[in-house]
């Protein structure tokens, strides 16, 4: 199944995902500090030259380098309004449902910045409705609050993905300049990514035949 066959619902190409993010928008990104943070949607903010008026985090975080931009931290006891929220999980299917699995530590405050503002979230793997519906526990943002999916392997790297990959020490945060995260993959290397993929039933990251 081709990624233009799947453009459907909430699945979106990285760029056309980022576009929709306005000049000047206050944007707040997820995940734990050093890992699994977003940053093949971050690198492609950079590629459009779209600099957000704020970067906000929960945790620290070196992604305030990627567009010259300092990040700007927003304890938990403090609210925290964005226009968008940038995050990176697991699955989530076509319709937009998201699965973060095994991080109980980082569920909820990834699911209370998630009510904050639209969220645009890459994923591992896209899977089926039925694969959501068998993991209510796991399901981190429903439909109703996702303005795009975009399908995006190794997506926090050169962080870690905690139960995926390991942090990867001869990358850097940039990367090579590539006109897109795939280009980026094959410039990093996508064979010797999944070589190092702590888990082999993700190892592939395969886009999965999904049911409507």
């Amino acid at each position: 199944m081709s990624h233009d066959e799947l453009e459907t619902d909430a699945i979106r190409e990285i760029a056309d995902a980022i576009e929709s993010i306005p000049a000047g928008a206050t944007v707040a990104i997820a995940g734990r500090e050093r890992e699994r943070r977003p940053l093949a949607l971050l690198r492609e903010l950079a590629r459009q030259g779209r600099r957000p008026a704020r970067l906000l985090a929960r945790t620290p975080g070196p992604e305030g380098a990627l567009l010259d931009l300092p990040l700007e931290l927003v304890p938990l006891a403090n609210q925290l309004m964005a226009d968008f929220v940038l995050l990176h999980a697991d699955a989530a299917s076509v319709h937009g449902d998201v699965l973060l699995v095994d991080d109980p530590d980082n569920w909820y405050a990834d699911r209370e910045l998630a009510a904050t503002g639209k969220v645009i979230v890459s994923v591992e793997q896209l899977v089926s409705q039925d694969t959501i519906v068998a993991r209510p526990r796991d399901r981190l943002v429903p439909a109703s609050r996702v303005e795009a999916v975009v399908h995006a392997p190794f997506g926090s790297h050169p962080l870690a993905f905690p139960g995926r990959y390991p942090a990867d020490p001869m990358a850097d945060l940039t990367g090579p300049p590539t006109e897109d995260h795939w280009a980026y993959l094959d410039a990093v290397g996508f064979a010797r990514l999944n070589r190092r993929a702590t888990n082999e039933a993700y190892s592939a990251n395969e886009v999965k035949e999904t049911e409507r």
